[in-house]
């Protein structure tokens, strides 16, 4: 499913400690123990940023306008920087509970401050209903509400008690059919 693709795929490969695949593999560094990849045709994609736009496409979930595009490659990047971190603190080699706990502080309240905003400025622009970017449902949302699911599934409701913008969100993007 694009879940499971996108929470695998929250790996910064340049910034992995490993000195090849295997290694990589076997660092503890990625959460299904592989490094992502996908085929078309006889191409073989292993760049995140890359296999998320293709996916959007299949899925039609890149957003429907070039301004909409624009912004969900800029959501994605960001949310795809704290997904390095929360990797980084919680599965990576120097993982610990005190870098779990600092992570929500310094990494998840920002970011989600951040999403906040941009969840309250659609809902006045295209009316209670809307998503990251416009009125559907895109890539973006999806990588949000993962990292939203594993944040609760780490630290618990209190961690993000005081982002009900971004909860209600959560909730309606994992009511979608086919997620």
């Amino acid at each position: 499913s694009l879940r499971l693709f996108l929470a695998a795929s929250a790996t910064a490969f340049q910034e992995a400690p490993a000195g090849s695949i295997e290694e990589l593999s076997d660092s503890g560094f990625l959460p299904f123990g592989c490094v992502p990849a996908v085929q078309i045709g006889d191409v073989v994609i292993s760049s995140v940023g890359p296999i998320l736009r293709h996916l959007a496409r299949v899925f039609e979930a890149e957003g429907g306008t070039t301004r909409h595009q624009l912004l969900c490659d800029m959501l994605s990047t960001q949310i795809l920087a704290a997904f390095d971190e929360f990797m980084r603190t919680h599965h990576g080699p120097s993982a610990t509970a005190e870098t779990r706990h600092r992570f929500v502080q310094l990494q998840v309240v920002p970011y989600l401050q951040s999403f906040t905003r941009v969840l309250r400025d659609n809902a006045l622009r295209y009316g209670p209903d809307c998503y990251l970017v416009g009125r559907q449902w895109t890539y973006p949302d999806v990588q949000l509400f993962d990292l939203v699911d594993q944040t609760l599934e780490a630290h618990g409701p209190e961690a993000l008690q005081e982002f009900p913008e971004v909860l209600q969100h959560s909730r309606k993007v994992r009511a979608l059919p086919n997620l």
